[in-house]
């Protein structure tokens, strides 16, 4: 027994390197997860689903912080300032990607001020959704409306520079048409100015629009993957309904910790996360949300990262998303 106290006292000498101490003990109080988005979208649902079973895998409360604001700046700045000892993460996506394309100025540098934990899951696709009032019933009845409009139509996003302003920003280049972008303080609120009519279309993740759709008051016209969505079989893929060339997955939502968090603690909750991927009911949720399952090593999560990060910059030229 003295001897491993020994061997303890000396890794806490170390706090940056590895410390088998620390793997055994973590977490001995509660984790503080930031969603750097309001609740309600695909990145608080899915966050809050595999936190609640992380939480009861680990034995301490994960409580689920939203710092909506400046499309995911304020929350991802807040964790990338905090102290690096595993108990303040990040549950972000692709929106930290675009944010820094878009603006390297940014308060933090994705790679130099987080460490990639793993991902909750990849993003199959967005849904391509219009009031249920609109005129149109297809994609290409859609880019007809467009380019017979007096006025330019305008469509709703999360903020400035995120996945849901990209992925409609590259339809509207690649269907040729004008459209404005509005955007909101996260998913929620720009799908309620959808249904309101203060915007004519809106691009997002299925777990996010679907209940309105359901519930009657959207109708969904495409779907931005490489193959149909599960949760509906009958939706055709942008390319099926006439959009050459277009495909959008949506990016990922995944865990990081502010950077020089210890390689144990990291190890840690990304073998915690993995496990929780591993239930089925776990799984379901995600699939369900238009996600696959993650769990990678961080290693491996890291290489992803730095992958998805060279294709937004090119799907960004391509929209010409600097100049607007």
């Amino acid at each position: 027994m003295k001897k491993q106290f020994a061997v303890c006292v000396f890794g806490g000498l170390n706090l940056i390197a590895f410390n088998p101490c620390i793997a055994q003990t973590f977490p001995t109080r509660p984790i503080r997860l930031v969603v750097p988005f309001p609740p309600g979208g695909a990145l608080d649902v899915l966050g809050r689903i595999v936190a609640a079973q992380v939480e009861k895998q680990i034995g301490q409360p994960v409580v689920i912080d939203n710092r909506g604001g400046a499309n995911g700046v304020i929350g991802s700045e807040i964790v990338a300032k905090s102290a690096p000892d595993g108990y303040t993460l990040m549950n972000n996506g692709a929106a930290l990607l675009v944010a820094q394309i878009l603006n390297p100025a940014l308060p933090f540098d994705i790679e130099k001020d987080f460490t990639p934990i793993t991902s909750i899951g990849h993003g199959t696709g967005y849904m391509f959704a219009v009031n249920a009032s609109s005129p149109a019933k297809s994609v290409q009845e859609f880019v007809a409306m467009a380019r017979n409009a007096a006025t330019p139509i305008s469509y709703g996003s999360a903020g400035v520079g995120n996945p849901n302003h990209l992925a409609p920003a590259l339809f509207a280049a690649r269907a040729g048409i004008d459209a404005t972008h509005v955007p909101y303080r996260g998913t929620a609120p720009s799908i309620n100015a959808l249904m309101s009519g203060e915007v004519q279309f809106n691009f997002s993740s299925p777990p996010a629009i679907l209940p309105q759709v359901k519930s009657g008051r959207l109708r969904i016209l495409a779907f931005t993957g490489v193959t149909r969505s599960a949760a509906l079989p009958n939706v055709p893929t942008m390319i099926e309904a006439g959009v050459k060339g277009y495909v959008f997955d949506g990016g990922f939502v995944g865990w990081h910790a502010p950077s020089g968090t210890p390689a144990s603690v990291i190890r840690k909750l990304q073998t915690e996360v993995q496990k929780a991927l591993r239930l089925t009911v776990i799984r379901e949720a995600i699939e369900i949300g238009g996600y696959l399952p993650g769990g990678e090593a961080p290693e491996e999560f890291g290489k992803f990262i730095r992958t998805q990060m060279s294709i937004f910059q090119a799907a960004v030229k391509v929209a010409n998303l600097e100049k607007q």
